[in-house]
């Protein structure tokens, strides 16, 4: 049937034409050639079962408290979208959608993560995000979020990329974040460095594994997420406490984006910080994510 994996013998099965065949006529009797490509099929066929497992647990654990991050801090309520909104992806597509697009150098880094959070993103405008943010507060005494000038800006530069017009939700992407709310350092990274630095860092480390870091929209959704529950992320001030490098947006005349909570103000902050500066509070946070295609 269409989209069913080849096994060996049909990848070896001679066709009768040369130009049908699978693999080389001069390699259809190789016993050594026929012996490997039967490992890497099994091998193939066991990640594909170990994605699917992974993926229908997390889903499963994780959709619905997703989906009320997004209802609570009203960025998307399914039951009342605004009007022209795409709607959001069920949980079975949200299944069938991570299946079939994570890959197992993505998993392998997911299951390194402390906290892998399951993230609805609506692809909006960041100003949308911003009222959203500012629209729930359960902390007591919180204001409403410090938005710098270089955030306004590149509020502007986001909604360029994502091709955003209007406060309508124009399509969806599915995250697996990292969403421990102080992330140790990740491997390999080191607070000695500049952040372009150990932005470049990640960049080489882990774009070949089809992972990136955080951009904008997926660094507030988890911040209402905590929100949410009562526990900010990212309190820098506290001891031991850190903020989140948004190394999901690029670097703009020598700045970086920076994303957490300051209690003794009682309000989240996007703050840009000097690329060539260094912190030993700022982490990385690893994310895969991938689109929702959309209806025909």
């Amino acid at each position: 049937a269409e989209g069913t994996p080849l096994d060996a013998d049909q990848m070896f099965q001679d066709a009768g034409k040369p130009d049908q065949n699978n693999v080389r006529a001069v390699d259809l009797q190789d016993p050594k050639l026929r012996s490997k490509i039967a490992s890497l099929l099994r091998t193939a066929v066991i990640d594909d079962v170990e994605i699917a497992k992974f993926v229908d647990g997390l889903v499963d654990s994780q959709f619905q408290g997703s989906m009320d991050t997004l209802k609570t801090f009203g960025l998307y309520n399914p039951e009342q979208p605004q009007e022209g909104d795409v709607p959001a992806p069920t949980m079975e597509q949200a299944k069938e959608i991570l299946a079939r697009q994570v890959t197992s150098e993505q998993l392998e880094v997911i299951k390194k993560m402390e906290k892998p959070s399951l993230q609805l993103i609506p692809v909006t405008s960041m100003a949308r995000y911003a009222t959203a943010l500012d629209s729930y507060k359960p902390m007591e005494g919180q204001n409403d979020a410090y938005v710098s000038d270089w955030h306004e800006k590149a509020f502007v530069r986001a909604d360029e990329r994502d091709g955003v017009k209007d406060n309508t939700i124009i399509g969806w992407r599915i995250a697996v974040t990292e969403g421990a709310k102080e992330p140790k350092l990740l491997e390999g990274d080191d607070a000695s460095r500049t952040l372009r630095e150990r932005g470049q860092w990640f960049a080489q480390e882990y774009a070949k594994k089809g992972v990136s870091g955080v951009d904008l929209k997926r660094i507030l959704a988890l911040m209402m997420d905590s929100l949410k529950d009562g526990t900010p992320m990212n309190d820098c001030w506290k001891q031991d406490g850190t903020w989140t490098f948004v190394n999901g947006e690029p670097e703009e005349n020598g700045d970086v984006s920076g994303v957490g909570w300051l209690d003794r103000s009682h309000r989240v902050f996007l703050n840009e910080d000097s690329a060539d500066s260094r912190d030993d509070r700022a982490r990385l946070r690893a994310s895969v994510v991938v689109e929702v295609p959309k209806a025909a």
